[in-house]
């Protein structure tokens, strides 16, 4: 008679469609390329992966990217990223999740000069000129790198 009674609540329970685990999650983007500095001229590709509202990650997710300054960095929808200018932009992901709202991931990637800094100049090639506008180089390289 007990397991009649197991069968009859297991069949019961499992065709009532009522989900006795709640296994929502907000639905989630995000950005799986890692960079937060480039030099000027750089380009790259970024990636991102859509997770719904039950943690899956959707592999046809349309993922649409935008750059808060294309000045600096210039990215096409599809990800394609150029560096162009010294500056920071933030670079955003956006998808539509199945509940119709838009999801978004963004990051924020700094741009860099690559000029390449002389570290033991020749004193007597320098200038008064010369020498404050390397230290100042160096300076703004240093600060770049911190």
């Amino acid at each position: 008679m007990k397991p009649l009674i197991s069968i009859l609540f297991l069949m019961f329970f499992s065709c009532s469609g009522i989900d006795l685990i709640e296994d929502y999650v907000p639905p989630t983007l995000r950005i799986t390329t890692v960079i937060e500095k480039a030099l000027i001229g750089a380009s790259f590709e970024l990636n991102a992966s859509y997770f719904n509202n039950i943690g899956d990650r959707i592999e046809e997710a349309s993922i649409q990217w935008t750059s808060s300054n294309p000045e600096i960095i210039s990215i096409a929808p599809n990800g394609s990223a150029t560096t162009k200018m010294e500056g920071t932009a933030q670079l955003v992901a956006q998808t539509i999740s199945e509940e119709g709202t838009i999801i978004e991931a963004k990051i924020s990637v700094s741009v860099i000069s690559n000029v390449i800094l002389d570290p033991n100049p020749d004193p007597e090639t320098m200038t008064p000129d010369t020498e404050k506008t390397k230290i100042q180089l160096l300076q703004q390289a240093l600060q770049y790198l911190t």
